[in-house]
Parts: structure tokens; sequence; C-alpha cells
């Protein structure tokens, strides 16, 4: 692979197919986060993301927020991610989450993704590769996203079953707490983490790269996945607080019943102490 980093930083592996190059790129999602700044110096070809050149052939952008992305040609060696970068993921994921994409090098067509899902660019530049990794790793966090809170809608519908039903006492506080604290978990993860539908801010007086990534987030459908993420927190978020609120009627209940009773008590003693004067 060539590599420079002066000019329009131009980069990546050439595989001549009918007068256009062929790349393929897999972003890997592999932990809560990604330590760039413990990478050795001695690969890093760009710092804004982090990116490495990986061998002959290969280039590997690095993010903070726990995912990497590797180019190859599509005839190379592939785009497993490099064993040798595991060392810096925290918290690693028990099945690491993974997207993929087709790219094409042609200056004669419109940059983008074409109608069969092949991605478009213009040149093999440095920058337009930080675009189309910049989308595939927001892609892969909203992947991983999608899949955890549809593990928690799984969760809580039994219990929202019960509540209709009017099953009160099948709820379990613990349970409940433990689920309203994985749900907030997942919302400050997922502002605090990356802003998977806002621009990188590299891009706001980079009109041409603008567009491009305006394109292909549209193709991964980005802003529409992170609305419907945010919508099911938000409703998860509402359900589990019903549920303690419910828990709270229950036991505020109990603990007057408890009073009622001990007043009683009282009652009859002092009815039994002025019976037996």
């Amino acid at each position: 692979m060539s590599t420079e980093l002066g000019g329009s930083q131009r980069v990546g592996p050439r595989t001549e197919l009918g007068g256009a190059q062929r790349i393929a790129a897999t972003a890997w999602l592999l932990g809560d986060r990604i330590d760039t700044r413990a990478v050795p110096v001695e690969r890093v070809v760009s710092r804004s993301p982090l990116t490495l050149q990986d061998g002959a052939d290969r280039l590997v952008v690095l993010y903070r927020f726990g995912a990497l992305v590797v180019f190859a040609p599509e005839s190379g060696a592939g785009t497993a991610y490099p064993e040798d970068l595991g060392r810096f993921v925290v918290s690693p994921l028990p099945s690491p989450e993974f997207d993929t994409a087709s790219i094409r090098i042609s200056a004669d067509e419109p940059e983008g993704a074409d109608r069969e899902g092949v991605l478009v660019i213009a040149e093999a530049s440095l920058e337009r590769f930080h675009v189309v990794a910049d989308v595939l790793a927001r892609s892969a966090l909203l992947a991983h996203y999608e899949s955890e809170v549809s593990t928690a809608l799984d969760r809580v519908e039994p219990l929202a079953e019960r509540l209709r039903l009017g099953a009160h006492r099948g709820l379990r506080g613990r349970q409940l707490l433990q689920e309203l604290g994985e749900v907030l978990v997942s919302e400050m993860r997922m502002v605090g983490r990356a802003e998977v539908s806002e621009k990188p801010e590299r891009l706001w007086d980079r009109p041409r790269l603008d567009a491009l990534y305006v394109r292909l987030a549209e193709e991964y459908e980005l802003a529409d996945r992170d609305r419907a993420v945010t919508r099911k927190l938000e409703l998860l978020g509402r359900a589990t607080e019903t549920f303690l609120g419910v828990l709270d009627t229950r036991r505020s209940l109990n603990v007057e019943w408890y009073i009622v009773i001990l007043i009683l008590i009282e009652l009859f003693l002092l009815v039994y102490e002025l019976a037996t004067r």
C-alpha cells in the first residue's frame, strides 16, 4: 500500500477491474472503548481519526467509541481486524458487531451507493476512506444498540403483561431496578460515545466530503435508526419507572397496614389493661 500524507492524501490498494478499483471494508465494534492514545505511532498515517497502515495492503481506522474499520483489496488478505490491536480494547464484547461494504473507485460515477449497494468514491484518498469509515463504524454501533434494546424489550414485555393483568405481586423490585439501570447506561453510552446522527466536525468546511457523508448516511439509514433506538430507550425507561411506581405504591400500602395493625394492638392492650384492673 502506498501512503502519502501530503497533497490529496492518496492511499490504497489498487486493483484494476475494468478501470475501477475494488476495495472491501469491514467495521468492527469490539468493545466499550479503544484506548487510541496507547496505540504505537510507528504505523500511524493519520491522527483524526487515528489511521494505521497494516501490512502492505490494508488500512485500519480506529475510533475511541470501540470501533475500527479495515480496508483491503477485495482479492487481498481480507478485512479481519488485526489481533494485535485487541489489547487496546476496553471491556471487549463477547461477540463483536460488524458491518461490511464493497467499494468501487471511479471518477466517472456519482459518489454514493449504486443500485446494488456498492459504495462509489471518486478517488482512493485517505479523506474519502475516512468518510466511509465514519458511516460504517456508526452503523456497527447502531446495530449493537438495536440488539441490546431488542433484548431489553423482550425482558420487559412479560412484566408489562403482568401489570396489565393486575398480577402485581409477580414484579420484583431488584429485577426492575436492574432493568432501569441498564436502560440508563445504554442512553448515556449513546450520548457520550458517538454522535451517531451528527456529521463529524472535520466535514463542516469540506462541501464535497460532506455531501458524500450525507449520501452514505442515508444509505445506511443512520438518522432513522438512531431515532428508532432512542424512542425504544425512552419507552423502556418510562415502562420501568411505571413498574417501580407500582412497587413503591404497594410498599406504601403495606407500611400503612402495619401502622394500622400496630395501633389496633396498642388499643387492644390498653382495653385489656383497663378491663383487668
